[in-house]
């Protein structure tokens, strides 16, 4: 038989010591979204002073269902448990996360990773790209024939979006089976210009993001 109250005490255990509806809670906390229990206590305490009264009878902890743990569906089930629409306690969560280190993962294709150590992970540079993407087809003999139409195919992928950005993701299995074409090519800028790919094996590197 389903006993709620037994159920919502140990959904409640491990953030019993934490502090309440706090952002405190999240400052320079270091979480790996696959591993819930790096941050389920935290966000379970955080959430908690905003909570329905009748929240946890809606939650059903400890029931069933057929939803994996990661399933976006979780959040329309929490969002019948809050007092306040889950949009507006979504905002709340991402302010106060600012304050918090999350394990994330870039996809690569690199002759040098050693340069992750010595640098870091660098933002979309366009003078840096096309000077790795002129050198790229110096130093490639099986791209001689592209080289008299280089620059013409530089000017015509006039795409912008990427300048000064850098993406990451939260889950290395969602790279691997989502984004894997990053790590067959590189550079979605430098194959746009049709250098096929770049040089070096696949890489996927993790860095802790804050």
């Amino acid at each position: 038989m389903y006993d709620l109250d037994s159920n919502v005490e140990l959904l409640l255990r491990p953030a019993a010591a934490l502090p309440k509806g706090d952002d405190i809670i999240w400052r320079q906390h270091h979480f790996v979204w696959k591993k819930p229990e790096t941050w389920a206590p935290q966000l379970t305490a955080w959430l908690l002073p905003h909570f329905r009264k009748d929240g946890f009878r809606r939650l059903k902890p400890g029931r069933f269902r057929d939803l994996c743990w990661d399933d976006l569906e979780w959040r329309d089930v929490l969002g019948r448990c809050l007092l306040a629409d889950i949009d507006y306690h979504t905002d709340q969560l991402a302010d106060a996360l600012a304050r918090a280190k999350l394990r994330t993962f870039h996809g690569c294709r690199t002759d040098d990773a050693g340069s992750y150590f010595r640098e870091g992970l660098r933002v979309h540079d366009r003078a840096d790209m096309t000077k790795k993407l002129r050198l790229i087809a110096e130093q490639n003999q099986e791209l001689n024939w592209f080289a008299p139409r280089l620059e013409a195919a530089i000017a015509e992928i006039n795409n912008t979006l990427d300048i000064g950005r850098l993406y990451v993701v939260a889950d290395d299995t969602f790279l691997l089976k989502h984004a894997a074409h990053y790590l067959i090519y590189g550079s979605e800028w430098i194959a746009a210009v049709q250098l096929n790919r770049e040089k070096g094996p696949p890489e996927i590197g993790h860095s802790d993001a804050s």
